[in-house]
């Protein structure tokens, strides 16, 4: 593979393996340190990897948000204003970035 054909795919492995190291003990999330504020989920400041965003602009973990949104139903856990799971959208562009930004440190050591 060329180099662009192989980074979609590299970026891929990267997304999934950031995704399957969230279960258990917080994975990935929980071992990155440093993450910067914009990769950050607004709830519990660790690194986004299946973000989704709010209409209101914030940008969640999708899981921490569902769980947010299960304990206090209709209502957005940072602002207070409506808000539904169904209301956010994936944010791909905050992943790619979130990814980007996790290979780049794992390649550093």
């Amino acid at each position: 593979l060329g180099a662009e054909e192989a980074f979609p795919l590299q970026h891929d492995l990267v997304a999934q393996q950031m995704a399957s190291e969230t279960a258990g003990s917080g994975g990935l999330r929980s071992l990155i340190r440093d993450v910067p504020q914009g990769l950050r989920c607004a709830l519990d400041g660790k690194l986004l990897v299946d973000p989704v965003r709010s209409p209101h602009g914030h940008v969640f973990e999708r899981g921490v948000l569902r769980e947010a949104l299960f304990q206090a139903p209709g209502c957005c856990p940072v602002s207070g204003l409506p808000l539904t799971f169904e209301d956010c959208t994936r944010d791909r562009d905050m992943r790619k970035a979130a990814a980007r930004w996790a290979r780049e440190r794992m390649s550093k050591g």
